[in-house]
């Protein structure tokens, strides 16, 4: 259900909501393959999975968002990844090869 918020939101505006959702009836999704493409008014992650490698990758899920949710989102990524490095005490590795591949070495913290 859309609040009055929600739906007076006008294009541009990123709304952040902190109270629980209800994800009954929600699908559920598991990827191990992420592509992300940035247009100038929006962005679109599309989600994968690849169960062998004799098969291709199967797209998932396609989701759509503005800029400014993007950027939101990515630095509530690298929050909930600190949380749990914290928590486990463990950093979560990523191979050398792979943050060269995507030119992010500079991003790792």
């Amino acid at each position: 259900m859309a609040s009055d918020a929600a739906q007076e939101q006008t294009p541009g505006q990123v709304q952040v909501r902190m109270e629980a959702i209800d994800l009954s009836g929600a699908q559920v999704f598991y990827a191990n393959g992420a592509m992300i493409q940035a247009q100038v008014y929006g962005v679109q992650l599309i989600f994968s999975l690849k169960n062998s490698e004799a098969e291709p990758p199967k797209g998932i899920a396609n989701i759509h968002m503005s800029p400014e949710l993007a950027k939101v989102l990515g630095r509530l990524l690298r929050q909930a990844v600190a949380k749990t490095e914290a928590t486990t005490g463990m950093k979560i590795p990523v191979p050398d090869q792979i943050l060269d591949a995507l030119n992010i070495r500079d991003l790792e913290e």
